[in-house]
């Protein structure tokens, strides 16, 4: 089980420390937190950030900030949504190289909007709209409601945008996120297939 909360929130920090009692892991994000309380949360136990660099004031001090703070923090795995909206390509490759590979895990946000047509959605109680352009906001507003990606195209996005080799990435949407919930994984898929003809694919410079 995971929780996501924000640290500067009264009550949290023993909540926090209840959670990891219990087995279950906590997770930092939709936050406002100074410095001392991210490191008061990862003091208590808190070992995630939920999808980095989104879920906090869209206008932040240049330092110290909510997100520079959890991104030095080694203590943190980081989750990243990756569809070109929430985060820039240069934001994402910076964000990998700061974590590393093997504590960065790749989470989509998707909504009921993930795999259909531009249109209209609900979430909840919420409308949505799905532009042609892959991007789920409220309507009529620049502001994001969730995202319409899925994991294959996370982890295709991730390699275009870090330039890591397709094996360096794909364990960022399984084994990485397994290992953090204590999970083992099912297996191990295997298959023929044109490595370099795939890449070509990813890229966007073949069909």
């Amino acid at each position: 089980m995971l929780v996501t909360l924000a640290p500067e929130v009264p009550g949290a920090l023993p909540l926090i420390e209840r959670l990891v009692t219990m087995g279950v892991r906590v997770a930092i994000g939709h936050t406002s937190a100074s410095p001392q309380q991210i490191a008061d949360a990862i003091a208590a136990g808190a070992t995630l950030s939920t999808h980095l660099g989104n879920g906090c004031a869209s206008v932040l001090p240049r330092h110290p900030n909510v997100i520079w703070e959890q991104l030095a923090a080694d203590a943190l795995v980081a989750s990243l949504i990756v569809d070109g909206h929430h985060l820039p390509p240069a934001t994402v490759k910076a964000m990998v190289r700061a974590k590393g590979t093997d504590r960065t895990i790749l989470v989509t946000d998707a909504t009921a909007a993930a795999g259909s047509a531009p249109g209209l959605y609900r979430m909840g109680a919420i409308e949505c709209e799905l532009g042609a352009d892959g991007r789920v906001s409220l309507p009529g507003t620049p502001f994001l409601a969730g995202s319409s990606l899925t994991l294959d195209r996370a982890i295709a996005n991730t390699a275009r945008f870090t330039g890591l080799p397709i094996e360096a990435v794909t364990p960022m949407a399984s084994v990485i996120p397994a290992r953090y919930l204590g999970m083992t994984t099912a297996g191990t898929v295997t298959a023929d297939w044109d490595a370099d003809r795939f890449t070509l694919q990813i890229l966007g410079l073949i069909p």
